[in-house]
């Protein structure tokens, strides 16, 4: 845009190869060979001044290569000038494309909007961000071919760190309500253990979380020393999504005939899913929880069947 802006006039030469090759700043291809006389192109240097003084370095300040294509007389008539593609085309060999005068006016004014709009999403609120980020990426997905390569990147580099924000945001309603999913667990199972239930059966909020699944086997390990547990979680309430299931069983009803490994395979078999684990603990998946009243239903009969005394 600087040397647009300079209106640089655009000379062209044919010279011997050999003078040609000891100009100073000269860019040519690598292992390519050249005819001899060859055409030079400088952009801003008379090339009979740069005959006069062929080792000067201020050549070097602007372009100078040899090319056999079509060239602008000023760069002023290029008026605007946009980088949209860059592209690697074979080892060592880049390709890159780019528009100039109306096109690349276009591209920076599309640029622009999708660059503020990326800018403003650091100051939305969490409810409006998500819906926003994934509007601009598919703004971006439709008008990104007609941007410069710079703005791109910079539009993308505003919906990764609002990718991130959203997912801490995520996060942390999660740890929240896993916290107190948790906290409603622990209650329930001490008041079924006050009770003397010899088993339970409990919807719990702990999303699909395995690391919540740990937290809560233990307190179910510390809590329930006479009374079998069996806790359903879905992974959003209400979707039918994937469903969580895991049960701990203490000695006395593992004796008794109660399995956890098999108390969870029943139950989740009637969402499609299966579970792994032994007799004392065990945990499993199914793919929807749909049928999560069948599961719960299967779960309370199959430990009927097994515990005397049952309520």
């Amino acid at each position: 845009q600087e040397s647009i802006g300079e209106a640089l006039p655009v000379f062209s030469e044919v010279l011997p190869l050999q003078e040609a090759q000891q100009i100073s700043g000269l860019q040519a291809v690598f292992g390519e060979v050249y005819p001899d006389p060859v055409r030079v192109i400088s952009v801003g240097h008379d090339i009979n001044d740069i005959r006069n003084d062929l080792e000067n370095e201020q050549w070097a300040t602007r372009s100078i290569e040899f090319c056999g294509g079509q060239h602008l007389s000023n760069t002023a008539d290029a008026e605007c000038f946009a980088l949209v593609e860059e592209t690697a085309v074979a080892k060592g060999v880049r390709r890159i494309v780019a528009v100039t005068r109306d096109s690349a006016r276009q591209a920076a004014a599309i640029g622009c909007e999708l660059a503020d709009a990326a800018s403003a999403l650091g100051g939305m609120t969490a409810s409006d961000l998500e819906d926003r980020t994934a509007e601009l990426r598919k703004e971006l997905e439709e008008k990104g071919p007609l941007i410069s390569a710079i703005k791109r990147t910079e539009v993308r580099a505003g919906l990764e760190a609002s990718q991130k924000k959203i997912a801490a945001e995520k996060k942390k309603v999660l740890d929240a309500t896993i916290a107190a999913g948790i906290g409603h667990m622990e209650a329930e199972v001490k008041a079924a253990v006050a009770r003397g239930d010899s088993f339970v059966v409990l919807d719990v909020k702990l999303g699909v979380d395995s690391k919540a699944v740990k937290k809560a086997t233990k307190i179910l390990n510390k809590e329930a020393k006479t009374t079998a547990i069996l806790c359903l979680s879905e992974e959003d309430p209400g979707s039918g999504g994937k469903l969580l299931c895991f049960a701990v069983v203490p000695e006395t009803m593992q004796k008794a005939g109660l399995a956890a490994n098999e108390w969870v395979n029943a139950a989740l078999g009637e969402c499609g899913g299966r579970g792994g684990g032994k007799s004392d603990a065990a945990q499993g998946q199914a793919p929807s929880s749909a049928k999560i009243s069948a599961a719960r239903a299967t779960a309370e009969e199959v430990a009927k069947g097994v515990l005397v005394g049952s309520p």
